[in-house]
């Protein structure tokens, strides 16, 4: 999430997009539903209909370009963001950009501010005796509330951890080897990746429930430790999990919580140790391959683009050392290096590291808020939607009397901003 404060509007016309009334109030399912504080005109249903109409025939104008949506590194080289006291498998953001990793044979959970300042939550205590085959902690993520959630091997749960540090059981125990964890829709979705499964754990904890074990998160080939390891849900709802064995992107197509399709996404085998997982701006999705120190992005239309690879090093000034896990906030990719052994990676050594990789998406989101500025009162990513073409972002909009309306802007991209370029990303204002 993010957000920036900026002026009230001035005008609703501006040379470099348009701004239109949009009157209806969206819910998280993309819904429309009844409007708030505003009876509707008659003229109402036809403008939206027209409006509709519009941006169709925009679709069919416009010599569209996902290329222009990749994103690219603004260096030649990650850079240190942070150096950990152990082996960082996974790692996650909060809203205010603050970076949280587990390091996972210590046990330990470390926050770090975005000066790159180091601090440790929590150690968690390996129960007796161990449900796990070894006790170690993997995959988390941080709730609106503040409070980090943890996959341990040792009790084949899901722990909690607050910010004080206070440490208690979120799930009942039954997930072999509870790897990558994602929020969504009120429920935490965790990968399982010995057997090759995902699980969901309603809000507020409790027993987990199998989503689906399909073959396709399983490991096939030969020698391979597990399946299924990172998660991801896309601005559609869909799914994508890394199968970490098969080096394969997979996408499950969601209903109500019930995964109706399984496929491979993308090139199969492209991904070569495919581990941790995210999504930018952009819907890009960017993937941690472990074996080959490379951090890539898949793209909506399932093309794979190296954003980055390091060769064999220390990790002392940041290169990748067996990145297992990626998080991204306003432009920046953060990498957990696990520094195992093998493949490009040589040696586990010290220092252990977090890595940075900023980049540039243009025509995405935050590129498009230095054209806000000064436009409005106060706005913030209310969701970011993919729909083919346009892109399609939600930012939530006030104004100081506390009216509520909604704003469709339209950004045209194009040379020297002329409105017949190569995107067209719609943006919806509350």
């Amino acid at each position: 999430m993010v957000s920036r404060t900026i002026e009230r509007p001035k005008s609703e016309n501006c040379s470099t997009f348009e701004v239109m009334p949009w009157k209806y109030r969206l819910n998280s399912a993309q819904q429309f539903r009844s409007p708030v504080n505003y009876q509707p005109k008659p003229f109402g249903i036809a403008a939206l209909l027209a409006l509709i109409l519009l941006l169709g025939l925009m679709q069919l104008s416009f010599p569209f370009s996902t290329a222009l949506m990749i994103p690219t590194a603004t260096s030649g080289s990650p850079s240190l963001f942070a150096e950990v006291s152990g082996q960082a498998e996974a790692i996650t953001t909060d809203k205010d950009g603050n970076v949280y990793a587990s390091l996972f044979l210590d046990r330990t959970i470390v926050k770090i501010t975005p000066d790159g300042t180091v601090s440790e939550i929590a150690t968690i205590a390996v129960p007796e005796p161990p449900l796990g085959f070894f006790a170690a902690i993997l995959g988390l993520v941080v709730t609106d509330t503040g409070d980090i959630l943890v996959g341990d091997t040792a009790c084949q749960c899901i722990m909690k951890v607050t910010q004080d540090g206070e440490v208690s059981a979120y799930s009942s125990s039954g997930i072999t080897l509870p790897n990558g964890l994602v929020l969504h829709d009120e429920f935490l979705y965790v990968t399982d990746t010995i057997p090759g499964a995902i699980f969901r754990i309603p809000d507020g904890g409790g027993e987990p429930e199998l989503v689906t074990d399909h073959d396709l998160l399983t490991a096939h080939s030969e020698g391979a430790f597990g399946g299924a390891n990172g998660l991801v849900f896309d601005q559609l709802g869909n799914l994508f999990v890394t199968n970490v064995g098969d080096d394969n992107i997979i996408k499950i197509t969601m209903e109500d919580g019930v995964a109706i399709n399984v496929e491979i996404f993308g090139e199969p085998g492209a991904f070569r140790g495919a581990d941790g997982i995210t999504i930018d701006d952009a819907g890009n999705l960017i993937i941690a391959e472990n074996r080959v120190n490379t951090i890539s992005a898949l793209t909506p239309d399932g093309e794979r683009i190296v954003i980055m690879t390091s060769l064999d090093s220390d990790g002392s000034t940041g290169l990748f050392e067996a990145p297992t896990d990626v998080a991204f906030h306003e432009m920046k990719i953060y990498v957990s290096n696990a520094d195992f052994a093998g493949g490009v990676n040589s040696a586990t050594e010290a220092p252990f590291t977090i890595s940075l990789l900023e980049v540039n998406i243009p025509g995405s989101l935050l590129n498009k808020m230095d054209q806000l500025e000064g436009k409005f009162e106060s706005v913030s990513i209310l969701h970011s939607q993919w729909v083919n073409r346009p892109h399609i972002f939600m930012y939530e909009f006030s104004t100081p009397t506390g009216n509520i309306d909604y704003y469709r802007v339209q950004f045209l991209d194009g040379p020297g901003g002329s409105p017949n370029g190569s995107t067209f990303v719609s943006v919806l204002i509350k």
